[in-house]
């Protein structure tokens, strides 16, 4: 039977601030073990790396703010972690939002001839007979963000004019050993949702 170790959190803060080496190592080793178990739970899928980078940011600052902290040093480095997820998840969103919506710039004009080179990859079945190519874009980029967020950050690697198998291969950065059968079904069943939501658009 494996021993559980517990830990009184607000004792050993106590002892880390009259300088005892031990109970410093002692405690930022239970939060990072607690730390990953959350890290790992709240971003299934990721790369091992991007969550070790994670913890590693947590834990920097927590050792950097300790001396502040009064009490409870578990719930200030949740608070942490809670912070970097969130600033991890946004930067991955801005990335995808950048792919789907071009500026006006000259490179950004060429990735727009790019998207609307690519709607015919995405929504290949649907019947977008009579509409101009900007309208096509348009309806395309409103639906994509009704999709889920799997579906939106498909399109997005296919809407920066990468072919399904690069696409494929971006897909295995955030969960590794993605077999190419189960990518080609998660791509028909979006590509199915898009079609659904564009019939009644176009």
């Amino acid at each position: 039977m494996i021993a559980i170790t517990t830990i009184d959190y607000n004792d050993s803060l106590r002892k880390c601030k009259s300088g005892n080496v031990g109970a410093r190592e002692d405690l930022f080793r239970h939060l990072r073990v607690r730390l990953l178990s959350i890290l790992k739970y709240r971003l299934r899928g990721w790369p091992t790396e991007e969550i070790e980078d994670i913890l590693q940011d947590t834990m920097t600052v927590l050792a950097e703010k300790l001396d502040q902290v009064e009490s409870n040093p578990d719930l200030f480095a949740l608070d942490i972690l809670r912070n970097k997820i969130g600033n991890r998840v946004n930067r991955r969103r801005r990335r995808i939002e950048v792919s789907l919506h071009p500026t006006d710039s000259s490179d950004d004009r060429e990735k727009g001839r790019d998207f609307d080179s690519a709607t015919s990859l995405i929504a290949s079945d649907t019947d977008l007979a009579g509409m101009e190519s900007e309208d096509i874009a348009e309806a395309i980029r409103h639906a994509i963000w009704k999709l889920s967020p799997l579906c939106q950050a498909l399109f997005a690697a296919l809407l920066d004019n990468r072919s399904v198998a690069d696409t494929w291969e971006l897909m295995q950065h955030t969960e590794q050993g993605l077999p190419r059968s189960t990518f080609d079904k998660r791509l028909f069943d979006c590509r199915k949702k898009l079609r659904k939501l564009l019939a009644h658009t176009l």
